[in-house]
């Protein structure tokens, strides 16, 4: 069976302007709203929070990195989840909009 460690990434809950930093295994395949990528592409994942401002509202912003090379950025007002497998053989990792069964999960 294997195991993902799944942190729910709630807008509301987090703290403004505080980086959240979750390294990537090395080897790992991603997918990121259904797009899958190739093994080590992502190294990091850092997530911010950021209030609102005249252009957009409080917004999560999802940075991806490879080494210290920024990627890209998902920007979202919607909750997320980070889900990570880091099984030796072969680790995963998956970012996507939160779902109604990601905080029944939490609650048990």
């Amino acid at each position: 069976m294997i195991n993902y460690k799944t942190i729910l990434l709630k807008v509301k809950d987090m703290e403004a302007d505080k980086v959240q930093s979750f390294e990537i295994a090395q080897g790992s395949e991603g997918n990121i709203n259904g797009v899958y990528l190739n093994r080590n592409l992502i190294s990091r994942v850092d997530v911010i929070k950021r209030e609102s401002s005249g252009m957009l509202p409080e917004s999560v912003f999802i940075k991806l990195y490879s080494g210290n090379f920024e990627l890209g950025t998902i920007v979202s007002t919607e909750d997320y989840v980070l889900q990570l497998n880091e099984d030796d053989l072969s680790p995963k990792f998956y970012i996507r909009e939160a779902k109604s069964y990601d905080y029944r999960n939490l609650e048990k």
